[in-house]
């Protein structure tokens, strides 16, 4: 179960990875046939060493991910290098306090957008609804919001082609790392697809009610 995960996350990192480079995303190399000395697959290596280190392979692979500097991906076997093991310990710590962090000034920010939208709306002869506004700001490339939250919040103002249109990279903020999310304030705002069937199969713990 854990080597499947961690092929399965590998694949989806590798996929987000490109994306956000801005390279099309080709198949990731088809690792899973190919074994090692000891006759085990990476993946089964990679399960094998998430179990020693008292972690999961999902952590694992967000490591590889997180500190990977080069244009193209790395390959499964970089997980065991001494950089990624260095960085565990303290790896999910940081993660769910970061997601936290971004989740609270998204939160200041909508407002006080929402607010200077409305001191301006006041003086127009024809004043634009609430939810227009709300759209006008969650629109707004330069408003600094996060896709996961101009997502969340779209969704919940039934906003539909907005949210369809930021869906994309708010998944590929979520699929960083699902525990930062699931385990934090953001439950509430995540789309069920988000807190239940993502999770699932990229091997989160966690679980909507």
């Amino acid at each position: 179960m854990q080597a499947e995960q961690a092929h399965r996350y590998y694949d989806v990192l590798y996929h987000r990875h490109m994306v956000l480079r801005g390279v099309v995303a080709d198949d990731p190399p088809k690792y899973e046939h190919r074994r090692r000395s000891d006759g085990n697959t990476i993946w089964v290596t990679l399960a094998q060493l998430a179990q020693r280190q008292h972690t999961s392979t999902q952590v694992l692979i967000a490591v590889l991910f997180a500190h990977w500097s080069g244009r193209e991906p790395p390959r499964p076997h970089h997980a065991m290098s001494h950089d990624v093991l260095a960085h565990l310990p303290d790896f999910r710590a940081a993660a769910i306090e970061v997601a936290q962090i971004q989740l609270n000034t998204d939160r200041r920010t909508y407002e006080q957008q929402m607010q200077l939208a409305r001191a301006y709306e006041v003086q127009r002869p024809r004043p634009r609804s609430e939810m227009q506004l709300a759209q006008e700001v969650l629109a707004n490339d330069v408003s600094q919001l996060s896709p996961l939250f101009r997502y969340s919040v779209a969704r919940q103002l039934q906003l539909v082609e907005l949210a369809r249109e930021v869906r994309a990279e708010a998944d590929a903020q979520f699929i960083g790392f699902p525990p930062a999310y699931l385990e934090t304030a953001w439950l509430p705002l995540l789309a069920k697809r988000h807190s239940v069937v993502m999770a699932a199969q990229y091997g989160s713990e966690a679980h909507s009610g």
